[in-house]
C-alpha cells in the first residue's frame, strides 16, 4: 500500500551524477533509557545518523533494476562518508506498509519492555496451521525472525500493547508512526507507512545508539538478523537484513532492508520493489539476489559472495 510521503522528503536535493562504486553509497517511553551518540559494535563505530537531505543518483543501479525488469529503488548510506544514494529518489521517498520489516522494531520493543527476555524467548505454537510449515511449530525470537513467523510477532505485539507500542514507534520516528487499527496487524494491513529513505534512517539511528533502547538489545536484533558473514582480504564482513512482502487485490511490494559491516565500515541499505499482484512471486524471489548484486556493484560486499 503506497502512502503520501511528507513534503520534506519529497523536496530532497537530488545530485545528478554517475554512480561511482568507491563512493558507495520526543521523549523516550517510560522505562526506556535516553541514548545518544555513536554506538560501537565489534570493530565498527557508527554515528551520528544524518537526515537524507542530499541524495546522489545511482544511475548504474537504476539500469540494473531496469534490466532485471523491476520497478523499484535501492537506497544506500555510507556510514564513513555520510553519503546517501538512490536509484530512484522519488520512489525512495514514497511510503509503503513495512510488512515483515517491522519485525526489527517489534523485536527491539519486545526486548526493551521485557515482553521478550532474549533471543531464546520461546512461544508455543497454538496448533493452528497457517499454510507455512516452517511457521507451524514452537519458536524463539531468533527462529521466528529467521523464518519470518508472523504469528509469533503478532503475539509479541499483543503483549506489548497499544499504548507502549505507540510510544516506542513515536520515539523511534518510524515512518508516519500510525499504529492505529488492530495491534497485531497495523504493520501488515493498517495505516503504518515508511519510505525506503526512512527505513535506512531508522536502521542508521539504531546502529548509532540513537533509539531509546539498550544497546544490548540492538546487538541481539543485529545477531538474529544476520544473513551471512565471512572474511576476505580486507577483513571480516557481516550482511544483515530483513525481508518484507505485502499483497492486496491489485498490487504487491517487497522489501529487503539491513546493513553491511566490512573491515570496520558500515553501509545501511533498503531495497523496495513494487508491481502488480501478478508480479508478487517474482518480486519475492528476486529481493535477495538483487540486493546482493547491487551491494556488489557498489563494492560493499566481497566480490566472491
Amino acid at each position: 500500500m503506497r502512502m503520501r510521503a511528507p513534503r520534506s522528503l519529497l523536496a530532497l536535493t537530488l545530485i545528478t551524477c554517475a554512480w561511482v562504486p568507491t563512493l558507495a553509497c520526543g521523549h523516550a517511553p517510560r522505562g526506556a533509557p535516553e541514548t545518544s551518540g555513536a554506538a560501537a559494535f565489534g570493530r565498527t563505530t557508527f554515528g551520528p545518523m544524518p537526515a537524507p537531505d542530499r541524495i546522489e543518483e545511482n544511475r548504474h543501479g537504476a539500469e540494473m533494476l531496469k534490466t532485471a525488469g523491476f520497478r523499484g529503488t535501492f537506497v544506500l548510506f555510507d556510514g564513513e562518508t555520510k553519503r546517501w544514494s538512490a536509484t530512484d529518489a522519488h520512489l525512495a521517498s514514497e511510503r509503503y506498509l513495512p510488512a515483515s520489516t517491522f519485525k526489527i522494531p517489534n523485536a527491539l520493543i519486545a526486548l526493551q519492555t521485557g515482553v521478550a527476555t532474549g533471543e531464546d524467548f520461546l512461544l508455543r505454537w497454538d496448533g493452528k496451521p497457517r499454510g507455512r510449515p516452517e511457521w507451524d511449530r514452537d519458536h524463539t525470537l531468533a527462529s521466528a525472525m529467521e523464518v519470518s513467523a508472523v504469528w509469533y510477532f503478532q503475539e509479541i505485539a499483543r503483549r506489548v500493547g497499544e499504548a507502549r507500542m505507540r510510544s516506542f514507534v513515536t520515539a523511534f520516528d518510524y515512518g508516519n508512526g500510525d499504529v492505529s487499527g488492530e495491534i497485531d496487524r497495523f504493520w501488515l494491513s493498517g495505516n503504518l507507512g515508511i519510505s525506503p529513505l526512512e527505513q535506512v534512517h531508522f536502521l542508521g539511528r539504531m546502529k548509532a545508539g540513537e533509539l531509546p533502547v539498550d544497546r544490548a538489545h540492538v546487538a541481539t536484533v543485529e545477531k538474529i538478523t544476520t544473513l551471512a558473514s565471512g572474511k576476505d582480504k580486507s577483513g571480516a564482513w557481516t550482511l544483515r537484513g530483513k525481508t518484507g512482502m505485502h499483497e492486496d487485490a491489485a498490487n504487491a511490494h517487497g522489501w529487503l532492508v539491513g546493513s553491511v559491516e566490512r573491515a570496520g565500515r558500515t553501509h545501511i541499505y533498503a531495497l523496495l520493489l513494487v508491481g502488480r499482484i501478478e508480479e508478487s512471486a517474482r518480486i519475492m524471489g528476486a529481493r535477495k539476489d538483487l540486493t546482493r548484486a547491487l551491494l556488489d556493484d557498489a563494492q560493499v560486499l566481497p566480490a566472491a559472495y
